[in-house]
């Protein structure tokens, strides 16, 4: 058993580094970016596709004009002797790869981002999602009373993800969320999915207007275009993107993401 356990392991270990060494040589760089380098920070099996591995890979570039380092992730599908970027299940013709993310890294569990529920708790949901998504209008606030409700059991962190070529008005409604959290306004990101604002252009001026008028703030612009606002959109969209975060709402469960958003709910039923 034990000669079997190595041999597994040094053969996934032997095509994680094939995988690496092909796409070294097929990442097309030149002109202002160079390759720093490919790694593959995890791997997992294929539900249903004996033989065939996901690997999530993480690639640094180079960028000479602005003299940093910027890293992209993305996942690549083998068996060991061929590779591919794409893989559909033919009993349903949809594509794994929009199924499937990273694992949470722990330090995501970050406690400005907790929204409701105990930071100590055994469970730890993280979500990520739009305000102005129809989808996230129904689940944020049923997922917020939720946790509401068993916080002894789970703690939900949120993290924005903006669908801004969907829905423009998202990320301009996102930065009075925070600037009015900053202001000390309480349950914020509730109230803020409760209102389902009517908003389709990014049009700052008319999206303060409504939110100032909904939640009975009094955020300006000023507020909510500050520099420590901005970076931290932009940090929620960068993790948005390491994950492989697509669409909304994604909901992650330990860790784990769960396409079928209703995991935390039979975890409750598990424990009673």
């Amino acid at each position: 058993i034990l000669l079997g356990t190595s041999s597994l392991a040094f053969a996934d270990t032997a095509h994680e580094a094939k995988v690496i060494d092909f796409l070294k040589k097929s990442i097309q760089t030149g002109g202002d970016y160079s390759l720093k380098n490919v790694m593959i920070p995890s791997s997992s099996s294929v539900e249903g596709a004996p033989g065939w591995m996901t690997y999530f890979v993480k690639i640094d570039l180079d960028i000479k004009s602005k003299q940093k380092t910027v890293s992209l992730t993305d996942m690549v599908f083998s068996n060991g002797v061929v590779l591919t970027k794409e893989l559909f299940a033919l009993s349903n013709g949809k594509n794994i790869k929009e199924t499937l993310s990273p694992d949470v890294d722990p330090v995501l569990y970050d406690a400005s981002h907790l929204i409701e529920g105990n930071y100590q708790a055994p469970n730890k949901l993280l979500v990520f999602s739009d305000p102005l998504c129809p989808f996230c209008i129904d689940f944020i606030p049923e997922l917020i009373r939720f946790v509401k409700a068993n916080q002894e059991n789970f703690a939900l962190f949120y993290y924005h993800r903006p669908l801004s070529q969907i829905h423009p008005a998202a990320i301009g409604l996102i930065k009075a969320m925070e600037a009015a959290k900053k202001q000390g306004v309480k349950d914020v990101i509730l109230k803020s999915y409760e209102e389902v604002f009517d908003l389709s252009m990014n049009d700052e001026t008319k999206i303060l207007t409504a939110f100032n008028k909904a939640l009975g703030t009094n955020v300006t612009l000023e507020e909510m275009n500050t520099p420590e606002i901005i970076k931290e959109l932009e940090h929620d969209v960068s993790v948005a993107t390491a994950m492989l975060v697509r669409g909304t709402p994604t909901l992650f469960v330990n860790g784990k993401r769960d396409n079928t958003r209703a995991m935390h709910k039979k975890l409750l039923k598990e424990k009673k």
